[in-house]
């Protein structure tokens, strides 16, 4: 089902003499349906037994905003799968509900409707009506998880207090958006009393408690608030150790250093990754030679984050080891080399031009088995190798690298190239379109086209009388 939806899409709206849009990659509709054969088809494919069908049909019916579909939108709020029940919550409401508050919003927080009692706690936090944020606490025993989420998210706008009802709630409900929004709304609150609460949860038994009370205190911009953290590091669940880690890096209080690199290399490398960064953003020197056997770990996202600490770090011990990176493509992926690019021109290495060069201009992917042509590598490789040429600074790179380039490089990365170009020589540069771009107008669907073929590198440059 969910490779011919986008085909069904288009075959249908072409049978009702309509152009429709739509991403080939989810199929989502970008322009609303209104043919009555494609929106059938549309609420058919919430009951697909593919979540990501059915949650491609939730994203499409909310541009048709049909009240007609509310029933089986809400009915998803229960599936099995949460990205499917978070889909269904964040559609938008039916207009056929009056979604205007009344002059007194509390009159409305007592109704049956949990649409209109939603709607009072919305105003009640917009107008700031302090003296009605006791009345809201009550509303937490809801069933709706949607309107408990908006009661925590408007105790924290409107700065009453209430940490009591937001900690609790964050410690006993079972839905993680109405958790997020309560860990949220204490740091909102900003207080004494907020922060003990937060740091209380640390202990909780559930996880995902701990989770969210640690991701909060890691923006409360408090360094003291660091210490209760550390003992996070060597929590049993990665997800919680990893992210008292990123908290450690935000708070940058010195005190954490020696936790992470104890806890280092006894860690997963899910939580590692963290702790790197968290030491890359410490600069902290004593952990060079702990990093850089990490650079071979297997890990992408390990390998990546190790090399971005070493760049910040500044320590040149690293360069060896950052430039065998750039030659064992086999070994490790674009992410690894980007960030390793980036580490060499941070520590101010001069000798890699030649490897820049290379990854910029020539194909040096090694092809995968089966194939035998050799691909560039990614333009996130390519656009740190330009970086780096801009940081040697040599006039001459610009005309290398212009004369090597044999194919025309793809709108973005010719948009930093350019911006080199001018660095380098001085000279202003258009990076010209390859692609036909359709402009749409508000009175109708029917596009207009613009085709484009852009002469040599697709890099024209732009001459001043």
């Amino acid at each position: 089902m969910k490779h011919i939806l986008p085909i069904l899409l288009l075959l249908a709206g072409a049978a009702a003499g309509q152009v429709i849009e739509t991403n080939w990659a989810t199929g989502i509709i970008l322009i609303p349906v209104k043919d009555v054969a494609t929106h059938e088809m549309l609420r058919a494919s919430l009951h697909d037994h593919d979540p990501l069908v059915r949650i491609q049909g939730l994203e499409a019916l909310a541009t048709i905003r049909d009240p007609a579909d509310q029933a089986t939108i809400r009915a998803l709020e229960t599936d099995p799968v949460a990205a499917v029940r978070e889909q269904a919550r964040r559609q938008p409401r039916p207009t056929a509900v009056p979604l205007a508050a009344p002059a007194n919003p509390a009159d409305w927080l007592t109704e049956a409707s949990v649409l209109h009692r939603q709607v009072a706690v919305d105003a009640i936090a917009h107008q700031k009506l302090t003296a009605l944020a006791p009345l809201l606490p009550a509303l937490l025993d809801t069933p709706d998880s949607v309107l408990r989420r908006h009661v925590c998210e408007a105790l924290g706008q409107l700065q009453a207090g209430q940490s009591t009802a937001l900690t609790n709630q964050l410690a006993r409900d079972d839905d993680p958006l109405v958790r997020r929004a309560a860990a949220e709304a204490l740091l909102a609150l900003h207080t004494d009393t907020a922060a003990a609460a937060l740091v209380g949860m640390l202990q909780h038994h559930r996880a995902t408690v701990r989770f969210e009370a640690a991701r909060a205190l890691g923006s409360w911009a408090q360094p003291g608030l660091a210490n209760p953290l550390h003992a996070l590091l060597a929590d049993p669940e990665p997800s919680v150790a990893r992210t008292a880690a990123e908290a450690l890096g935000k708070l940058a209080n010195p005190d954490s250093q020696s936790p992470l690199l104890q806890q280092l290399p006894k860690s997963p490398a899910v939580v590692q990754e963290r702790m790197a960064w968290a030491l890359g953003e410490f600069k902290t020197v004593a952990a060079v030679p702990a990093l850089l056997p990490l650079l071979k770990s297997g890990s992408e996202s390990l390998e990546a984050s190790s090399a971005e600490a070493l760049g910040k770090i500044g320590n040149r011990q690293a360069i060896p080891e950052l430039q065998k990176i750039l030659v064992d493509m086999k070994i490790h992926g674009p992410p690894v080399r980007q960030r390793a690019v980036e580490a060499l021109r941070r520590l101010g290495d001069r000798e890699s031009t030649k490897r820049a060069m290379q990854l910029l201009t020539e194909r040096v992917v090694p092809p995968p088995p089966g194939v035998f042509e050799w691909s560039y590598d990614s333009d996130e490789v390519r656009t740190e190798a330009v970086h780096y040429l801009a940081f040697i600074g040599d006039r001459h790179l610009a005309d290398e690298f212009m004369g090597k380039l044999k194919d025309i490089p793809s709108w973005q990365l010719r948009r930093v190239l350019i911006g080199t170009l001018a660095q380098l020589t001085g000279k202003t540069y258009w990076a010209e379109f390859t692609v036909d771009t359709r402009h749409y107008l508000l009175e109708s669907l029917d596009g207009e086209f613009y085709p484009k073929s852009p002469s040599g590198l697709g890099m024209v440059e732009i001459t001043r009388p």
